[in-house]
């Protein structure tokens, strides 16, 4: 299981889902289990504001992959690569 506590919100990241799915964006919050309340799943998780426009709750045992964007401790989304 990655270990989502040695990211930092603001940085820019793509996580690979364990779907397979690929987010790019910006981490928002990270939150511990006993933070949430009794109706949610009691997991750390992280929010990411996604460069496409969602904003999404991504649980730790969702997550395959995370790696850091380019640029990824500025307050701008990456740039391509020319």
């Amino acid at each position: 299981m990655i270990n989502i506590w040695k990211y930092n919100a603001g940085d820019a990241v793509r996580i690979t889902a364990i779907t397979g799915e690929i987010l790019e964006g910006r981490i928002e919050c990270l939150t511990e289990a006993e933070e949430r309340s009794d109706l949610e799943r009691q997991e750390d998780g992280l929010g990411l504001d996604t460069y496409d426009g969602r904003h999404l709750e991504i649980y730790q045992s969702e997550v395959k992959d995370i790696e850091f964007l380019k640029g990824a401790r500025s307050a701008e989304k990456p740039r391509a690569a020319i």
